[in-house]
């Protein structure tokens, strides 16, 4: 891949701002068989089109949508400058949903779209130019990626019906994937640490679409939320202004913020999906590969 397109690319990841634990090429090269953008979903839900309230997936999994309008000093926060920002965001009651790890065919989430039982899906972190997962990934007795450096600080981990946010560097790190948890997912960075303080101290600079794992109810709910400009989905909020926004009431109507949360990748690779009850599809699609899927269905199902 020519240096140009990876210093592209690299712009808009800030959770791949590190340099690498080893000599290899860096992760966000990405390097590959060029993937070309599909074609919208044509049952895809434009921002504009979001209802007001919530809106019934299945039992456990809501979702909602809304646009923020972007303050006067937007230029120093998002760039280039977008008036607003499309946010999405899955609300899934962890008593009652399970999740699943896929490889979708020609590594495109929209692959699954017609999967028996998904009510949602997003993408599932880091992976590696042969596209095996960059750091830990599980469910259930199945180990998909082991814990490195290059994975990221952070582990999301989901068992009985709750989820917690592991910080690696802080707790003497993971030797192994978590063993029988429901959903184990190693990322970076943690944009709200997991007693409730703010991980972003600064802002990097670098502006792209988002994917966030925030916890609420004590860990009992956990928002899939997708932030972008609705004019190029590439483009978002920087990290800064995203973890701040996190902290306070949400764009959909809570009162409260995230008690934890944890990007969950950014840029070409940001996809969530989501089927409400009655077969609509809402949809926010990858530029860019996504080989490893994390998919949610109701238990009852």
């Amino acid at each position: 891949m020519k240096r140009g397109l990876v210093a592209a690319l690299c712009l808009g990841l800030g959770c791949r701002s590190r340099p690498p634990a080893a000599p290899a090429q860096p992760v966000a090269a990405r390097p590959g068989p060029a993937v070309t953008a599909p074609a919208r979903d044509p049952l895809a839900l434009a921002p504009q089109g979001f209802r007001a309230g919530w809106s019934a997936a299945a039992e456990g999994v809501r979702w909602r949508g809304t646009t923020v309008a972007l303050a006067p000093a937007a230029p120093s926060i998002v760039s280039p400058d977008p008036r607003s920002l499309a946010w999405l965001t899955v609300r899934l009651d962890l008593g009652r949903v399970r999740f699943s790890v896929h490889r979708p065919a020609a590594d495109r989430l929209e692959a699954l779209g017609a999967e028996a039982g998904l009510r949602a899906a997003f993408n599932a972190g880091f992976f590696e130019p042969d596209r095996s997962p960059s750091g830990i990934l599980s469910a259930g007795a199945t180990i998909f990626g082991a814990p490195t450096p290059r994975g990221g600080t952070g582990v999301m981990v989901i068992d009985r019906g709750r989820a917690r946010l592991v910080n690696i560097a802080r707790d003497a790190g993971v030797a192994e994937a978590p063993a029988g948890v429901e959903l184990a997912v190693q990322c970076t960075p943690r944009l709200i640490e997991a007693d409730g303080s703010r991980g972003i101290t600064r802002d990097d600079g670098r502006r792209a679409s988002r994917l966030v794992l925030c916890l609420r109810d004590g860990g009992a709910t956990l928002d899939v939320i997708a932030v972008w400009d609705p004019t190029a989905p590439l483009r978002g909020p920087g990290l800064y202004w995203l973890s701040g926004a996190l902290l306070g009431p949400s764009p959909t109507g809570d009162p409260t913020g995230c008690e934890a949360a944890l990007n969950l990748d950014g840029g070409p690779s940001t996809a969530l999906f989501v089927r409400d009850v009655r077969g609509v599809g809402v949809l926010h699609p990858a530029e860019g590969p996504t080989p490893w899927v994390i998919g949610v269905s109701a238990r009852a199902e």
